[in-house]
Order: structure tokens, then C-alpha cells, then sequence
């Protein structure tokens, strides 16, 4: 992969996330990162100037590290046909080296993949969002600055207009990044190892990016979106329908996030004596009901909405 004339190579079995477990395998021996300097060094008083591809010795570090993380990817992905997982890891990188694609250039480019349907290049490419916008909420540096970092990315993000049947009549909308690491943040879920975490309608995962996927469970009843769940490390991801009750998760979780579709029931239902007509009111309720009684909720819901007689906003 970075090799300058057979000097050295990355061992395949490298699966270290940030970089630093990363080795480098020579001819003669096998040393780890933290001595790149001195390799350099070496491999420069060897008359070793540029790399294979023509970069400089010295971005060897930064290609290592790119490799390693993209190896803790695939690890992550693997359920994926390998047609998807190539395009997510060939996306995902083109984003984060600053690709900006609207949203003809972005099926166009799944298509060189063989991904012609709208809706999981849509799927995919949020998902790639979601895992960069996991990894900002998660850099060293102050937390207003992780937010503005998540800004910039959803201001170049695909606009993706593409809209199921099924999404239309459930009237989902997927979460800005930003809105969804403010969430996370006002829930205190990148605090507490310990605490757990609910997100009852979690789409492809937005607003759980500022915690860590173990301390949280999950729910999504599309099929491809619950999928897209599993590659994140969730502590349980859910396929059931939100509109029900979770019987088992009584005043369980610290925190509740959820952006749950909107539109109105077909039969309303009764919460003591109020009468709810609404899918996203019914659905935060249910979940605010699997939450302590100390606990903290973050959800985006509608306020009031006039329906004309062909059910229209």
C-alpha cells in the first residue's frame, strides 16, 4: 500500500484505530510507529526520497494512520456486500480529504460501484456522515470547536431530496449532525461510562454521535437503516415498531434522544385522560417512558400542525 522501493510495508493484520498500533514491517525487522522518526532517518540517509506513489517520505506517518483507520472500518462493515462496503470506505474518505458532491455527482460516482437505487445511496452516504461526524464529536479539542468542526460538514454534505414511498407516509427526516451532537451533549452521554442510552427512532444513528454506540441501545424499523445500525457497535439494536410500547425498558435508560417521524394516527390513543393523535407525540411518549425518573430527554417534535382534508401539512 505505501511501500518505497520494497523498503517496508504495513502488516495487514493492523487494527489499531488511530494509527498508533500500526507497525512497520521492513525487510529485515518489524518496529512500531513510535520509532518512525528514527526510521526515517534511516530510510533517508539510504537515499530513500519519495514514496512509490511519488509523496514525500514524510507523509508516511499520515498514510499509516489512514490505512489503520480505514481497516477499523471494514472490520466494522463487513456485513455489507462488498459492493456497499467499497463505496462507503471510498466515500467516507473522499469526504473527510474534502469532496464535495451533489447529489447527481453522488449516485453517479455509487454507480461506478454498481449502487443504481436512490435510496441506499442515500442510506450509505449518511451513514458515512454519521461516522465522520462521530469521529469530530470525538477529537481532542474543546467541545465548541468539535461543534463547529460538525458544522462545516453537514454545510458540504449531499442535499439528498430522494424520498421513499415508505419514508414520505412516515414522514421521516433525518437530523442535522450539529442538532444531533447538541442533543448528545445536553444529555450528557460523552460523560458517564456507565449510564445507558436510548434512541427509540435512530435512523442511521445522528443523535448518538457524541456518546459511545456501547452505552447505547437502538431502534429502527427500516430494514436497510437497522442494518446500517449494527455496523456501529451498539450495546442492542431493535427492530421493533416505536409506536408501541417498550415493555421491558420501564423507566430504564439516563437519557432519551429521539427524532421520531410525524403524521397523524389512524386511532388515537389515550394517556390518562389526554387523547393523542399524533405519531411523533405517541412515540416520545413511549420513550420518554423508558427513562429514570432523573434522567434526561432530547427530542425533536412538532408544534402545531394544520392538516387539511387530504391529510396535507
Amino acid at each position: 500500500l505505501i511501500s518505497s522501493e520494497h523498503f517496508f510495508t504495513v502488516e495487514t493484520k493492523v487494527r489499531g484505530r488511530d494509527g498508533e498500533n500500526v507497525r512497520i514491517q521492513t525487510k529485515n525487522k518489524t518496529f512500531p510507529i513510535s520509532k518512525y522518526d528514527s526510521f526515517v532517518k534511516d530510510m533517508e540517509s539510504r537515499g530513500a526520497k519519495k514514496m512509490a506513489g511519488g509523496g514525500k517520505l514524510g507523509s508516511i506517518k499520515d498514510k499509516m494512520q489512514q490505512f489503520s483507520a480505514l481497516l477499523y472500518s471494514e472490520t466494522k462493515i463487513k456485513h455489507l456486500p462488498k459492493r456497499e462496503a467499497d463505496f462507503l470506505l471510498a466515500l467516507t474518505e473522499n469526504i473527510k480529504s474534502g469532496a464535495i458532491y451533489n447529489k447527481i455527482q453522488l449516485e453517479k460516482f455509487a454507480g461506478t460501484f454498481g449502487i443504481t437505487e436512490k435510496n441506499l445511496v442515500k442510506e450509505l452516504t449518511e451513514l458515512a456522515l454519521v461516522n465522520i461526524a462521530r469521529q469530530l464529536a470525538h477529537e481532542p479539542i474543546q467541545e465548541y470547536d468539535r461543534y463547529l468542526n460538525i458544522v462545516t460538514l453537514y454545510e458540504k454534505q449531499t442535499n439528498l431530496s430522494h424520498r421513499t414511498s415508505e419514508s414520505i407516509m412516515l414522514q421521516q427526516y433525518s437530523t442535522p449532525a450539529p442538532i444531533g451532537y447538541l442533543m448528545g451533549m445536553y444529555c450528557k452521554t460523552d460523560k458517564d461510562a456507565s449510564k445507558l442510552f436510548f434512541e427509540p427512532s435512530a435512523g442511521n444513528g445522528l443523535l448518538t454521535i457524541a456518546g459511545n454506540p456501547k452505552q447505547f441501545i437502538v431502534n429502527e424499523l427500516v430494514a436497510v437503516r437497522n442494518r446500517n445500525l449494527v455496523s456501529q457497535g451498539y450495546k442492542e439494536v431493535l427492530h421493533q415498531d416505536a409506536s408501541e410500547p417498550f415493555k421491558n425498558f420501564s423507566k430504564k435508560f439516563d437519557a432519551v434522544l429521539t427524532n421520531p417521524p410525524f403524521g397523524k394516527l389512524d386511532v388515537s390513543v389515550m394517556f390518562g385522560t389526554f387523547e393523542i393523535k399524533s405519531l411523533e407525540q405517541v412515540m416520545a411518549l413511549y420513550a420518554l417512558e423508558t427513562m429514570k425518573d432523573t434522567g434526561r430527554a432530547a427530542i425533536i417534535i412538532g408544534g402545531h400542525t394544520i392538516w387539511d382534508d387530504e391529510g396535507r401539512i
